[in-house]
């Protein structure tokens, strides 16, 4: 799907011999999280102890791989400072969980880490706003790690409406977002029943594990398209999974290329990983494969907006129509765009044809033209 990187998560397990091998010969980079995600951990002698020895064998296994081209800290356990301590918990722990945190990723994984191996960088966690020093000691940049002008940041926003660009962050490196789907009724049927096949049901609600998620969903779904019924039930849910695979695609579409559009202004945005990639059992996810390798539609769609020259276009909210392209070869590219104004009746009133010369390794913005002045110019209306 023309993707260049992939993300092991510091929540799931490391990975496969031959995983690292396909990475390998496709020429797939890897960022590599050490298996810590989402909580606090202890600092007792016998538990760095293990920790020490866990790092030392999985770098001492997967070091050997060009396809690993970084090793982070954890997922998360970074930004689960704040949780720990905000939110109506005890803000006078901090100090004790902060240097909790410091004694495991610091002083025992980077140590044991850089031990191993110095030919690729320590990302402490992530999100993550990384070092302040490195040398002679590893001093952590503290602060939100979601913060924009450096780092790496993660975004979920299931309130706003997921095609408007406004909302998404002018990040230097996306490194997670994401929405969800269902999958197919041809995943489910292998572990479900009949009677679970409504997008609502006791089953649906105990294999989402994201709080308020179908509620979310079906909110967004009613936003961009007709809610999907039918008399008969099979059907509607047949529906409500493809129409929740179409809204999943087109949300994760607008903001993987609005990352991609801001590698070419102030953001300098280098970098774009949805998530997530593969399900571990069927259920409604951020996954853009299905359980058992299945493609949902925003694999399809991924394939497309990963492209290394893209073509992308957007509508601000003051009736601007912005065309970019991103370029992501080593070598400039120069052709040019057509501009098309079609009527609701299928007739082709306009033509406006713009060049395009995108240097190597960068987006730029191709023409910006007011919709009502396109529409002026083809002698049409909105009403057609």
């Amino acid at each position: 799907a023309n993707m260049n990187m992939v993300r092991t998560w510091g929540g799931g397990i490391y990975q496969h011999d031959d995983f690292y091998d396909l990475c390998d010969a496709m020429g797939l980079m890897v960022w590599e999280e050490f298996m810590f995600a989402c909580a606090a951990y202890p600092r007792d002698s016998a538990f760095l102890a293990d920790v020490s020895e866990e790092v030392t064998y999985q770098v001492r296994r997967l070091s050997h791989h060009p396809s690993i081209v970084l090793w982070s800290g954890n997922n998360e356990n970074e930004a689960a400072l704040g949780w720990f301590t905000g939110h109506g918990g005890d803000s006078g722990m901090r100090d004790l969980y902060l240097a909790d945190y410091v004694k495991l990723y610091f002083d025992t994984v980077r140590e044991a880490l850089v031990a191993e191996d110095t030919t690729r960088p320590f990302w402490p966690s992530s999100p993550s706003n990384g070092p302040l020093v490195e040398h002679p000691v590893y001093v952590g940049r503290w602060g939100s790690p979601y913060n924009n002008s450096i780092g790496d940041n993660h975004f979920y926003n299931y309130e706003s409406p997921c095609l408007n660009v406004t909302f998404f962050p002018r990040t230097r490196f996306a490194s997670e977002y994401g929405f969800q789907s269902y999958p197919s009724l041809y995943t489910w049927k292998p572990v479900t029943i009949e009677e679970d096949w409504v997008y609502n049901s006791d089953m649906m609600q105990h294999r989402q594990h994201h709080s308020k998620g179908i509620e979310q969903l079906e909110d967004m779904i009613r936003v961009y398209f007709h809610f999907p019924t039918n008399a008969d039930p099979v059907l509607a849910f047949d529906h409500f999974n493809y129409v929740s695979q179409v809204l999943q695609g087109s949300c994760i579409r607008a903001q993987t290329e609005f990352y991609r559009r801001l590698r070419g202004e102030d953001a300098h945005t280098m970098g774009a990983l949805y998530w997530q990639l593969n399900d571990i059992w069927q259920a409604p996810s951020w996954a853009s494969l299905e359980y058992g390798g299945r493609w949902k539609i925003l694999h399809y769609f991924a394939k497309e907006f990963f492209t290394p020259l893209l073509l992308s276009t957007y509508e601000d909210p003051m009736d601007t129509l912005h065309i970019h392209v991103s370029n992501d070869y080593q070598v400039a590219f120069k052709g040019s765009v057509r501009i098309e104004c079609w009527s609701w009746a299928g007739t082709l009133n306009k033509t406006w044809t713009v060049e395009v010369d995108a240097p190597a390794s960068d987006s730029v913005e191709v023409a910006t033209r007011t919709i009502s002045t396109l529409m002026a110019d083809a002698g049409m209306t909105k009403e057609g």
